[in-house]
C-alpha cells in the first residue's frame, strides 16, 4: 500500500501511457516484420525507446515538454523529407511500386495471369451446403461449399466466390493437399483429405453426400444458385481457380507463369514454356513487359535525368524561366495596387475609410478554390461577362434607343466638367498624378458622348481566349490578373499598418525643403515602407512561387506542349509540372521523377530567398535607425 501512496497520480499517468506505447510498438512489430518494413520498424523501436528514457529518467525532464513538438515535428515534416528523398532515388511509378518478391507473388498467383482456353483440362464439380441454414436472395452462395475433382484424382474443397468479388491476397482451402504444388502453398490447402473433414461416401462412388455438416446438392436443389452458378470460382493456391461451367463441371485455369528462382526469370506456360528474364525492374517476355515490375534503387539517376536528357531539361528550364516571371510579376503589381491603395486612404480628409478598407479585403477573404473557379466562369471565351462586356453589346443597344439619347449626353457632359474641375484643383496643388488621371478621364467621358451622339458603338466579336482552350499570351494574362487580384488585399493591410508607423514629421521636414509630393513618396516614404514589408515580399515570393491552385483550377497548365518526354503546358508552374508527372501524366505517374523535381524547387527558392535577404538586410542598415 505504501508504494501506491509513495507515486502520485501524474506518475501512474505516465506508467499507463508508456504501457500503452509499448504494447501497441510491440504488437506492430510481427506486422512491419513480416512486410520487411525494416526502415520504418527500426524508426519506431528507436522512437520507442528514446520515449522511454525520457520518461522514466530523472536526467531528462527538462526535455519531456519537448517531446509533443518533436514528434509532431518528425512526423508532419521529417518524414516526409526522408521519404521523398527515398522515392527520388529509386524508380518508383505506376507498375513499379511493390517490391520484386511481391510482384512475383501476383505474377505467379494473382488471377491477372490465368490460362483458360478451349485446352483447358475439365473437373467434375459439386457443390454443398448446409441443410440447416435457410437460403436467401441477398447471397445465394452464404454457407456454400465447392468440390472440385480433377482427373488426377485431385481434390479441392473450399469456400467459392464471385468472379465480381475480388481475389484473396492469399486463398485459402479446406481441404486437400496435393502433390504438384509446393510446400509453401501446400500449408494453405488445408487438411490432407476429406475424412478429416468427417466426410460420409455412403454409395461408395469416392464422392462424399455429406462433409461436416454440409449436404451435396441435388440436381433439382441447384436451382437456388442457377442465377450466379456461371459466376462461381474457387481459388486454389498455386494452382489457379476452378471455374464453373456447367451445374456439374468446371475448368481448372492454371497459373500462366512460374517463377524459376535459379535463373531469376519467369516461365511462360502460354508460349512454349518460353523464358521471360528479368531487365531492369520487370520480367520482359518477348520483348514486351510484364506488369507488375517492382521498385528498386537508382541512386541518383533521376536527377541526371532531368539536368542530362534534353526533353526533360528544356521543359524544366522553361517552365522556371515563366514562374520567376509569373511570381514576379504577381508580387510586384500585388505591391504596386496594394501601396497606390493604402496611400490614397491614408488621407485622413476622406470620408468613410473604414468602409472602403473593409470592402477591399473582401478578396483575400472569400474562399480562394471558390474564388478562382468563379473567375474561370467569368473568362470564359464563349459566354463569359467579361468578354461580354469588351464586346460593348449594352453600349451598342444604348446608342441604338429610340428615347433621347441627350439626356445620356448630358448626364456625360456634366462628369467629365466635374473632372476638369477636379484636375485643375488638384493641378494648383502640384497633385501631377491625381492631374493626370482626372484629365484621361475626362477625355474618355467625351470620347463616350462622341460615340453616342455619332456613329454609335459597333459589336465587335472580341472572345479573348483568356482560359483553355486558348492561346499562351493570354492565358499567361488571366492567371497573373486573378492571382493579383486575389493576393492585392494583403499588400493593401500591411502597407496601411507600416504608413502608420512612419513619423509624420520626416513627411513635414521633406516638405519644408521643397519636396514634392512624389519626392516625399520616393525618398522617404517608401524606403521607409521597404524596410518593413521587404521580407514579406520574399514570403509572397515564395507563395506565389507554388501557387498550385490558382495554375491547376484556372487554366491546368494549359495549353498544352506538345513534343517532349513530360507532359506540360503553357501556364504550368513548377508545382504544377511536378503534380502532372506525379498524378496526371497520362501515362503513369513518374512518381521518383517528381520527387527528385521537387528539390531542384526547393534548392532554387532557398536561394532566391537567400539572396533576397541579404538585400533586406541591406535595406536595415541603411534606413533601420530612422
Amino acid at each position: 500500500m505504501s508504494f501506491f501512496r509513495r507515486h502520485g497520480p501524474g506518475w501512474w499517468i505516465r506508467f499507463f501511457g508508456l504501457a500503452l506505447l509499448d504494447g501497441i510498438v510491440i504488437a506492430l512489430i510481427p506486422t512491419l516484420w513480416e512486410q520487411r518494413a525494416t526502415v520504418a520498424l527500426v524508426c519506431i523501436l528507436v522512437g520507442a525507446a528514446g520515449i522511454n528514457y525520457i520518461f522514466l529518467s530523472s536526467r531528462t525532464i527538462p526535455i519531456r515538454w519537448l517531446v509533443p513538438g518533436l514528434f509532431f515535428l518528425a512526423l508532419m515534416m521529417l518524414w516526409p523529407i526522408v521519404f521523398t528523398v527515398y522515392i527520388a532515388l529509386t524508380n518508383w511509378s505506376t507498375g513499379n511500386f511493390i517490391t520484386k518478391d511481391q510482384a512475383i507473388d501476383r505474377l505467379t498467383e494473382g488471377g491477372a495471369y490465368l490460362i483458360e482456353t478451349e485446352d483447358s483440362p475439365l473437373a467434375a464439380m459439386y457443390l454443398y451446403r448446409d441443410p440447416s441454414i435457410p437460403t436467401t436472395r441477398l447471397d445465394p452462395i452464404a454457407d456454400l461449399k465447392l468440390l472440385v475433382v480433377t482427373d488426377l484424382g485431385e481434390f479441392f474443397y473450399g469456400s467459392p466466390r464471385l468472379r465480381t468479388a475480388p481475389a484473396p491476397d492469399e486463398p485459402e482451402l479446406e481441404c486437400c493437399v496435393s502433390p504438384r504444388v509446393d510446400e509453401e502453398h501446400a500449408a494453405r490447402l488445408g487438411a490432407e483429405s476429406l475424412a478429416e473433414l468427417n466426410a460420409v461416401d455412403e454409395d461408395g462412388d469416392g464422392i462424399p453426400e455429406t462433409i461436416g455438416g454440409h449436404a451435396k446438392l441435388r440436381l433439382l436443389d441447384i436451382g437456388t444458385v442457377s442465377g450466379v452458378l456461371d459466376q462461381l470460382v474457387l481459388d486454389v493456391p498455386g494452382r489457379g481457380q476452378a471455374r464453373a461451367r456447367t451445374f456439374s463441371s468446371a475448368v481448372l485455369a492454371e497459373q500462366r507463369f512460374v517463377y524459376d528462382r535459379a535463373r531469376d526469370a519467369l516461365i511462360d506456360r502460354l508460349n512454349d514454356d518460353a523464358l521471360c528474364p528479368a531487365q531492369g525492374a520487370s520480367f520482359v517476355c518477348a520483348e514486351r513487359r510484364v506488369d507488375p515490375g517492382w521498385r528498386e534503387f537508382q541512386g541518383f539517376d533521376n536527377f541526371t535525368r532531368i539536368v542530362g536528357d534534353e526533353r526533360i531539361r528544356t521543359p524544366f528550364l522553361r517552365i522556371f524561366v515563366w514562374n520567376v516571371i509569373f511570381a514576379a510579376a504577381v508580387v510586384l503589381l500585388q505591391l504596386s495596387l496594394g501601396m497606390a491603395l493604402a496611400l490614397t486612404l491614408d488621407d485622413r480628409r476622406m470620408k468613410g475609410r473604414g468602409l472602403y478598407r473593409s470592402l477591399l479585403l473582401i478578396p483575400w477573404a472569400a474562399p480562394g478554390f471558390i474564388v478562382i473557379l468563379v473567375w474561370r466562369g467569368l473568362l470564359n471565351p464563349s459566354f463569359g461577362p467579361v468578354n461580354n462586356q469588351l464586346e460593348a453589346r449594352w453600349l451598342a443597344d444604348l446608342s441604338r434607343s429610340t428615347w433621347p439619347r441627350w439626356l445620356v449626353a448630358v448626364a456625360l457632359v456634366a462628369c467629365a466638367a466635374v473632372l476638369i474641375w477636379m484636375a485643375s484643383g488638384m493641378l494648383r496643388r502640384r497633385r501631377w498624378f491625381a492631374t493626370f488621371f482626372s484629365l484621361v478621364g475626362a477625355a474618355v467621358v467625351a470620347w463616350f458622348v462622341y460615340k453616342i451622339l455619332g456613329p454609335g458603338f459597333a459589336v465587335r466579336n472580341v472572345g479573348i481566349p483568356w482560359v483553355q482552350p486558348g492561346d499562351w499570351f493570354w492565358s499567361k494574362v488571366a492567371v497573373i490578373v486573378v492571382t493579383m487580384w486575389q493576393g492585392f488585399p494583403y499588400f493593401f493591410l500591411i502597407c496601411t499598418g507600416a504608413l502608420q508607423a512612419i513619423p509624420s514629421e520626416m513627411k513635414e521636414a521633406a516638405k519644408v525643403d521643397g519636396a514634392s509630393p512624389f519626392q516625399v513618396f520616393w525618398k522617404v516614404t517608401f524606403p521607409l515602407l521597404m524596410v518593413g514589408i521587404a521580407p514579406l515580399l520574399i514570403a509572397s515570393f515564395a507563395f506565389n512561387f507554388n501557387a498550385f491552385v490558382n495554375i491547376f483550377l484556372l487554366t491546368a497548365g494549359g495549353p498544352p506542349v506538345a513534343g517532349y518526354a513530360v507532359p506540360f503546358g503553357e501556364t504550368d508552374i513548377l508545382i504544377s509540372f511536378v503534380f502532372n508527372l506525379a498524378v496526371e501524366s497520362g501515362r503513369g505517374g513518374q512518381y521518383a521523377l517528381a520527387a527528385a523535381a521537387t528539390f531542384f524547387i526547393f534548392f532554387i527558392v532557398a536561394t532566391i530567398s537567400a539572396i533576397s535577404f541579404r538585400f533586406t538586410r541591406r535595406l536595415e542598415e541603411i534606413y533601420g535607425s530612422l
